[in-house]
């Protein structure tokens, strides 16, 4: 998921910073992506519709 503002956000499950990959797991990981997807639907009501 991308996003962009005053600075965009790129956001997956893998990442990688200076070198290192990460995958994101754990209980954070639900409310990381209940944030992502209010955040994405504040700026566009429409996006994913059937998942509330």
């Amino acid at each position: 998921m991308d996003m962009d503002g005053e600075r965009e956000v790129r956001l997956a499950n893998e990442f990688e910073v200076d070198g290192q990959s990460y995958i994101l797991a754990g209980p954070e990981l639900s409310d990381l992506n209940t944030y992502m997807v209010e955040l994405g639907r504040s700026h566009n009501p429409e996006l994913l519709p059937g998942s509330r």
